[in-house]
Parts: C-alpha cells; sequence; structure tokens
C-alpha cells in the first residue's frame, strides 16, 4: 500500500511513456494540485506527437512530468509497449483501491466544506458530497451508509428549526453546552416538545434554560414540556446521556477517524 510518494505504477508509466513514444520520461516532481501539473506538463510536451496525449491522460493522475524530452520515432507501441499497457491499466484498478490519502487531508476536505455552512449543526445532505470527494481521493468510506444514518436529514425539526433566523442565534448561543443537540433531539421527541423549543428560541434569554445544569432557581428545559397526569414536571428518558448519533462537524471528523483506521487495517492485512 502507498499512502504517498511514488509507487510501482509510477515506474510503469514511465516505462511505457519510452517504449510507446520514444521519450525520455523520468518523474520530475509531484505536483500538490492538477493545475500546476498540467502547467508544467503542457509546457514540457506542447509539441509533442498526438500518441503522447493517450499516455498523458493516463499519468496525469498520478503526477508524473517529463524532464528533457528527446524524440526517437519508434512506430507502434514497440516490443514491450503492449506488454507494458496491460500492466499498466490492472496497476491502475490495483493502485486505486490501495492508495489513500492522509487523514490530514480528509480533515482539510472536511474544513473546506463546512467552511461555507453557517453553524455547527450538520445534516445527511452536507456529508453525502464530502463522501464523494473522499471516495474521488483515493478512499471509499466501507461504513457511509451507517454512518449517514447517524446523521439528522435536512428535513428534520430540529435542523430545519435551527437553521431558520431565529434558531440560528439561539444555536450560537448554546452550541458550546454540553449535549445540547442530543438533549433538544429528546425533546423534540417528547409530545409537545416541539413546540417548547419553537418557543424558547423565541425567548431572549432562552439560552439560559438549556444548560445542562442551570443555576439553582432557573428552570430546565424539561420544565417547559407539558405536565403529565399527577401535574409534576415530565422526565425525559436519557436525557443527560448521548443519542448516538452525529450532529456536529466535531463529530463527524471523530466518527470519520475511526472508519478510516480500520479501512486502512483493513487494506493492509
Amino acid at each position: 500500500m502507498t499512502v504517498a510518494g511514488t509507487s510501482y505504477i509510477d515506474v510503469v508509466i514511465i516505462f511505457f511513456t519510452k517504449q510507446t513514444c520514444g521519450y525520455s520520461a523520468m518523474p520530475r516532481r509531484k505536483f500538490q494540485t492538477r493545475r500546476k501539473f498540467q502547467t508544467v506538463y503542457y509546457r514540457n510536451c506542447r509539441r509533442f506527437p498526438q500518441r503522447f496525449q493517450t499516455v498523458y491522460r493516463l499519468c496525469r493522475s498520478v503526477g508524473q512530468t517529463v524532464d528533457r524530452p528527446v524524440y526517437r520515432p519508434m512506430g507502434g507501441l514497440g516490443i514491450f509497449g503492449l506488454p507494458c499497457l496491460i500492466f499498466l491499466l490492472a496497476g491502475m484498478v490495483h493502485g486505486s483501491q490501495l492508495e489513500f490519502p492522509r487523514f490530514s487531508v480528509v480533515e482539510a476536505t472536511l474544513q473546506r466544506h463546512f467552511g461555507q455552512l453557517e453553524g455547527d449543526l450538520i445534516s445527511r445532505s452536507d456529508v453525502e458530497p464530502i463522501l464523494a470527494q473522499l471516495e474521488q481521493l483515493g478512499w471509499t468510506v466501507s461504513d457511509s451508509t451507517e454512518i449517514l444514518s447517524e446523521i439528522l436529514s435536512a428535513n428534520d425539526f430540529l435542523v430545519r428549526t435551527l437553521r431558520s433566523p431565529r434558531g440560528a442565534r439561539f444555536a450560537a448561543k448554546v452550541s458550546g453546552y454540553k449535549l445540547i443537540y442530543d438533549r433538544l433531539d429528546r425533546i423534540s421527541a417528547e409530545a409537545g416538545g416541539q413546540r417548547m423549543i419553537r418557543d424558547l428560541i423565541k425567548l431572549p434569554d432562552g439560552a439560559r434554560y438549556a444548560k445542562q445544569s442551570p443555576r439553582r432557581g432557573v428552570p430546565n428545559m424539561t420544565d417547559f414540556l407539558p405536565k403529565n397526569r399527577s401535574g409534576k414536571s415530565r422526565r425525559v428518558a436519557d436525557y443527560q446521556r448521548p443519542t448516538g448519533k452525529i450532529y456536529t462537524q466535531k463529530q463527524l471528523v471523530k466518527r470519520l477517524k475511526q472508519s478510516y483506521l480500520q479501512d486502512l487495517r483493513r487494506a493492509q492485512q
């Protein structure tokens, strides 16, 4: 398995390029972005024959370039051209299954994507494009379906409410409270819970009631729920415990890190 650097497939591409087009191809440098790579590659290969463009299309995703090309017409694929092409294509399929991006690249992808969103509450539709991007980087998350099932949908009551103008202001004040989204999610499943949350975010001091342990004399969010038959405050089951769902970007990074290590160990076996 190759995480970074030059793999055996790079050597195959170099050898195949020499046999096919008669060029002296050597790995010059690795380019972090495709734009930089294409700029240097086109500068070196501007007057190459059309035959080399096929090799270029195969090579450009690997990040190779040509240093001091020397044209030597050979005609056809040469003696070793066809075997190299078969080995190259097989290596590309095999290599794509083994090469993983570094987890720092995964984190950068998440930060770049979530930087366009307001607030830290995420929905399923926010994460689906990220999983597609990670697959393009070389990592197909094996338990992506399970991860998506742990995230609220965009149509969920909590997501719609906390992304409204009033809800966003409320969420900005309480986002640092422990298990705030878990507790709000449990309350929304109770009878009268959704109405209570809608009323709570309208209060200018609604955030003071959302703390896990409010000050003495300050009612808890559960105290605003409709009373039970005996007239006492309703008790929400597992109110102080996590639901096991993924609500925030930080929780998603932690969950993806677990999947990453699991898939990495599986690929190394």
